[in-house]
């Protein structure tokens, strides 16, 4: 006779610092890599380099993972306005504490759709390349240095 199917244990709850150093050496698993995470990796970055030298890196790191985990190109891989986007809103934010970055307006999952159309957003061009907000302007100056486009379709 069979028993009750088991409950898998409920995950462990990690750290910030532990979230960051899991994705950065290739082992987060794949629902771990949440909104909140990619803000969590991209303020860790952003301690020791440029949002430039910070966009350069997850041109290379979120691809990997995406590879990694199993993620196609183009069903929720990389995406080079919305990255650059999150970014520039972390760098310009410059939240001293973790709560503070989750809580600030600009930082919000939601927050690009206020300079973007969801139209535009959802363009391979967009996921591809910067495209510029059609909405609205976004607050912070852009720099045109970083219209790179992303060389992977992860």
């Amino acid at each position: 006779m069979q028993g009750p199917a088991s409950t898998p244990p409920a995950p462990t709850p990690i750290t910030v610092d532990e979230l960051v150093a899991s994705f950065l050496a290739g082992t987060l698993p794949r629902d771990s890599w949440t909104h909140p995470a990619h803000l969590f990796v991209c303020r860790h970055l952003l301690q020791t380099a440029s949002a430039d030298e910070v966009l350069e890196q997850l041109r290379v790191l979120i691809p990997a993972h995406n590879t990694r985990v199993g993620v196609l190109p183009y069903h929720g891989g990389y995406h080079e306005t919305v990255t650059r986007y999150f970014v520039e809103a972390v760098a310009t934010t410059a939240p001293a504490t973790t709560a503070e970055l989750l809580a600030a307006p600009a930082c919000q999952r939601e927050a690009p759709l206020r300079h973007w159309s969801p139209e535009i957003l959802r363009a391979p061009q967009a996921r591809r390349a910067w495209v510029p907000p059609d909405r609205a302007p976004l607050p912070w100056s852009t720099d045109t240095s970083s219209t790179d486009t992303c060389s992977t379709d992860t």
